[in-house]
């Protein structure tokens, strides 16, 4: 599994010349201000398309949080292999599911949209609108943790 904030916003591919993958930076202000909100190849200047995160993507941290959540994987792979120990590290980004309590804004994108509809609200759209999640159900996280725990 693998989180945005670990892998920033992850790898993008060129469907106009190929090139993938492309791992682009912080948009310009300059692209901003003229309201270019994907990013271009640079390769040929055309719109990329993100694609899918695989595991041996190029790691990139967006914030201190990321850089600290990467940080304590080093560390738990440090100590692991040092002892002889086994290890699975997980990274899951916006679970919902059964339970989740839709009032408590720290669980995150589903309690703000659903406290913003109950209340009759706009749902705000940012930039041109195509900005995407993935949603994961907490029974396939659960599935993912039994099989990665019982892996050989």
């Amino acid at each position: 599994a693998s989180s945005r904030s670990v892998y920033g916003e992850g790898a993008y591919v060129c469907p106009s010349c190929g090139l993938d993958p492309v791992y682009p930076d912080s948009r310009s202000l300059e692209a901003l201000a003229a309201h270019r909100w994907e990013y271009e190849c640079p390769a040929c200047v055309q719109e990329l398309a993100p694609r899918p995160t695989r595991e041996d993507d190029r790691v990139r941290p967006a914030s201190i949080y990321a850089a600290t959540k990467y940080a304590q994987e080093d560390l738990v792979q440090i100590a692991c292999k040092a002892l002889g120990i086994g290890y699975v590290i997980f990274r899951f980004q916006n679970v919902y599911g059964e339970g989740q309590s839709l009032n408590n804004p720290y669980t995150g994108i589903l309690s703000i949209f659903s406290t913003r509809v109950r209340r009759g609200l706009i749902l705000p759209l940012f930039e041109d609108g195509k900005e995407s999640r993935d949603f994961v159900h907490v029974e396939d996280v659960a599935e993912a943790v039994t099989l990665g725990v019982s892996a050989k």
